[in-house]
Parts: structure tokens; C-alpha cells; sequence
């Protein structure tokens, strides 16, 4: 459920103005060709002050400092590859591959559904955009979302909350 911002402050912890934002996929997103560079993309946003999504998969800041960026993925492997499934996750900056932040998250048949989640600084300047970028060495791994049902509400695949801390 999408969240309002309140020019008031209320129930913002007096973040005021600071710019932050959250973003979600609520949908399956898949590798077709392993080793090949997939990007992230997002199809529900919950919340955006000062930070914007752009065509589907940028998170776009609209002024200069350090961002607290997090991220949790929900990966599904739905058969195969053995105990070296694995894929790999990392940041984009302006299309570039940001240095020291690519991780390696296994997902192997015998223990299909894993999440990776990271939190880490960047330094952004004015208009840059941030990408999630990931990539697999076995096409069974995709990033899994599962729909509401009864009690429980939707899984999302990917959540990204982006906000500026200096």
C-alpha cells in the first residue's frame, strides 16, 4: 500500500524534506541467457520525495550527497544446476558498474528460495540513476514474486529504499 507524504511531518520521524523513496516489482523477472547482465525493474512504488523511478528500472536523485541504499531480492530456482546455482547482484551508477558492491547469492535445487538483501552508502551527485543489475549462471533462477493469498499478502520480488542520510 502506497504511502502519502504529509508536508506536516507527521508519523515522518521529522525527516522533513529529506529526499527518500521505495520501490517494489510485484512480478516474476527472468534470465533468459546465463552469464548475460539483467536490470532490475519495478512495477509498484510505495513512496518518492525528491527521488524518482524512470522507465521501469533507474532511481533518479535529484540532489547531491550520500544515500543509504537497501535492497531485498527473493530468487527461486525452479530446477537444475546443481550445487553451483548461484547468480550475482550489483549496483549501476549512470550505466556503470559501481565498484565493491557485486555480491554472489546461491540458490541451489535443494534449497530453491533464498533472499539477498544489502545496505550500503553511495555518493550520488544531481541526476544521477541508480540501477540493480544482476546476472546467473543457470536460467532456472529468476526473481520470484507470489501473489496474495488468504492471510497472506503479496511477496514481492525485489524492495528498494533509497534514502539520502548526508
Amino acid at each position: 500500500m502506497p504511502l502519502t507524504y504529509r508536508p506536516d511531518g507527521y508519523g515522518s520521524s521529522n525527516l522533513g524534506d529529506v529526499p527518500n523513496g521505495s520501490w517494489q516489482s510485484l512480478s516474476d523477472q527472468f534470465a533468459t541467457v546465463a552469464g548475460d547482465e539483467y536490470i532490475v525493474s519495478f512495477d509498484s512504488t510505495d513512496f518518492e520525495r525528491h527521488i524518482l523511478l524512470q522507465d521501469t528500472n533507474k532511481i533518479r536523485v535529484s540532489q547531491t550527497g550520500l544515500y543509504n541504499v537497501q535492497y531485498a531480492i527473493q530468487f527461486y530456482n525452479s530446477g537444475g544446476g546443481g550445487n553451483t546455482a548461484h547468480a550475482h547482484i550489483w549496483f549501476k551508477v549512470n550505466g556503470t558498474a559501481v565498484p565493491e558492491t557485486a555480491i554472489r547469492q546461491s540458490c541451489t535445487s535443494n534449497s530453491p528460495y533464498q533472499v539477498a538483501s544489502r545496505d550500503y552508502l553511495l555518493t550520488l551527485n544531481t541526476n544521477d540513476y541508480l540501477q540493480i543489475a544482476w546476472e546467473t549462471n543457470h536460467t532456472g533462477i529468476q526473481l520470484y514474486h507470489e501473489n496474495a493469498s488468504g492471510i497472506i499478502p503479496i511477496l514481492a520480488s525485489v524492495v528498494l529504499t533509497v534514502t539520502q542520510v548526508g
